[in-house]
């Protein structure tokens, strides 16, 4: 399996990030997630000098290796809709932006469109019947218009999050033709499990670890629509899977989450990167970003806010890849 990783910044800053990134892991990383902006179709399309995605690229010109860049780009800025998109009325505009991407010498990055579209936060979030079959239709107008751009070869991961949704979430899905990739967000989030008495930890031991069993089991293996029903379907399909995001949380600036995520839980940082590693995942980015006092905290390298899993991830990354020789025994940590 091939590691990713967030490095806690949009701009030029996490080229260095990088770096440390992976001095801490002991390894490099293969893919570099990124957010170009999106606030207007002027930011999303780069179409105005030094603003949103010509901003972007410009702090990105000279990474070493642009097909190691996974870029996430918005489906339109707020205000759009899904049923504009899927009549055409934004095809103009996703040719600037593929004409955008090919002027900085981003010809062959992996782009992530539309990403966890099965929420409701992202204004391309999909609630009903007819978001997910415009979505579809979307996606699909996107990728032609973007495979019809000169001298590229972006790759395309389709992206979504695990947990119930309206209907089936590949009602959604472009056909194997249109995505290279089928990806899950996935984060230590549970509100069936992870109660008031986890967080404050008040909870006897025993419970304790049995919620991090049943949190873990919820996201991966049986709640609605869990990671390993999604890896299922890309195996029908063909498509290679992937984690584009997946971290620890706790999620203090989100009132419907808060108290709800499973804080510094060594736990599912290994038995994830097992599960992803039994299954042939193809590639994981860990979203390492949040250092206690944000809106969502995930960071593991640039911050201490989760000291046991901080200790972990690089001993269990190296432990089960067999990338570099270690002496701690990951499963000793927790």
């Amino acid at each position: 399996m091939k590691i990713g990783a967030f490095c806690r910044s949009n701009d030029a800053s996490a080229i260095p990030l990088q770096t440390q990134y992976e001095d801490w892991l002991h390894r490099p990383i293969d893919y570099l997630l990124q957010f170009p902006p999106y606030n207007t179709w002027a930011h999303l399309t780069g179409s105005t000098p030094g603003l949103g995605l010509d901003w972007w690229c410009k702090q990105f010109k000279d990474y070493p290796n642009k097909a190691k860049l996974v870029i996430s780009l918005a489906m339109f800025p707020p205000g759009g809709t899904l049923a504009a998109g899927a009549a055409g009325t934004y095809d103009a505009q996703w040719q600037k932006v593929g004409a955008k991407l090919l002027e900085y010498g981003f010809h062959n990055s992996m782009l992530r469109i539309g990403w966890e579209f099965n929420g409701n936060w992202y204004p391309w979030g999909c609630t009903n019947t007819q978001h997910f079959l415009d979505y579809r239709a979307y996606w699909i107008r996107i990728v032609n218009i973007l495979r019809a751009a000169p001298n590229n070869t972006w790759t395309y991961c389709w992206c979504g999050v695990p947990g119930w949704t309206p209907l089936d979430p590949f009602t959604a899905f472009p056909g194997a033709p249109f995505a290279d990739y089928i990806g899950l967000d996935i984060y230590d989030i549970s509100t069936r499990y992870q109660t008031s008495g986890y967080a404050t930890g008040t909870l006897p031991s025993w419970q304790m670890e049995s919620i991090k069993r049943d949190a873990w089991k919820d996201n991966f293996t049986f709640g609605s629509y869990p990671a390993a029903w999604w890896l299922a379907k890309a195996r029908t399909l063909n498509v290679e899977f992937c984690v584009p995001e997946w971290g620890l949380d706790n999620p203090i600036g989100d009132a419907n989450l808060r108290g709800k995520g499973g804080l510094d839980n060594p736990y599912f940082i290994h038995t994830s990167l097992q599960w992803m590693r039994d299954n042939a995942v193809n590639w994981a980015a860990y979203f390492d970003v949040g250092d206690g006092d944000d809106y969502r905290n995930h960071a593991l390298c640039f911050s201490r806010q989760f000291p046991r899993a901080r200790q972990l991830y690089p001993v269990a990354v190296n432990e089960i890849y067999k990338t570099v020789p270690t002496t701690v025994n990951a499963l000793s940590i927790y």
